[in-house]
């Protein structure tokens, strides 16, 4: 009877942890998906299966209106859900603007959903690699990179993303390169005019930034070094020479 009892006992326990882990998943969502909608100012139908037979969690955009979100079930996370929530939002901006997604490069897609992570408060700020900094991410139109340069990609676009989340508004930076694109039908001077310079500029001061700290360590070791020698040098210039003695032995 005791081990019945328990038995029953440990199936609520159970029970209610899991319900309240839909419940804060699904809060979750629906946050995320309001703090979209005002920021966008569209509402777009969606299906969220959460698959763990998924490679990796992924958007589709049917051409219907109506998307899809596959979540790896161990990526079911924050940061995952208004990444891929992101990405169905700017779906059906550009819908409404009767713009196809396709038109769009994959590299501007995934830096207005990491864009947004940014702006729920996912940070990657850490010191990058030589290789991260000058990685060309938007070299990558309509496919993604190969799979040993695919987290370079996300480390790049993720962080650029970071550095124009601190300079530029979201909401509008991304509506109105959607406005302008519809009008001109190139995306790199619809960007160039909403950052009011050269997109090019804009990348390469970022690399500036983010070469920073080396700039630091570099300056720190030619401290280092000048003070090594010059001490040296003093050390020498100081000792008396005398001409009975041999340089040798000085």
């Amino acid at each position: 009877m005791k081990r019945l009892v328990t038995f029953f006992i440990c199936l609520l326990l159970f029970s209610v942890s899991t319900y309240a882990d839909k419940q804060f998943t699904a809060g979750e969502i629906s946050t995320i998906y309001k703090e979209l909608e005002n920021l966008l100012h569209v509402s777009p139908s969606y299906s969220l299966v959460v698959d763990e037979r998924a490679e990796h969690s992924h958007s589709i955009d049917n051409d219907t209106g109506y998307y899809n979100i596959i979540i790896k079930k161990d990526e079911l996370n924050s940061t995952i859900l208004a990444h891929e929530m992101a990405h169905i939002f700017f779906f059906e901006l550009l819908r409404k603007s009767n713009i196809s997604s396709e038109e769009i490069p994959l590299w501007y897609h995934e830096l207005v959903a990491m864009w947004f992570e940014q702006f729920m408060g996912s940070s990657s700020a850490r010191i990058l690699s030589f290789k991260c900094i000058f990685f060309n991410f938007t070299f990558f139109d309509t496919d993604y990179p190969q799979s040993e340069e695919l987290e370079l990609f996300y480390d790049s676009i993720g962080n650029f993303a970071e550095y124009l989340s601190k300079r530029y508004n979201f909401s509008s930076f991304v509506v109105e390169s959607v406005e302008k694109y519809r009008y001109s039908g190139d995306l790199m001077a619809s960007l160039d005019a909403v950052l009011k310079t050269e997109f090019d500029k804009v990348v390469m001061r970022w690399r500036l930034t983010e070469l920073t700290p080396y700039f630091s360590f570099l300056l720190i070791v030619v401290i280092f070094i000048y003070l090594v020698l010059g001490r040296g040098d003093k050390r020498w210039r100081e000792l008396k020479f005398d001409p009975k003695i041999p340089e040798d032995d000085l």
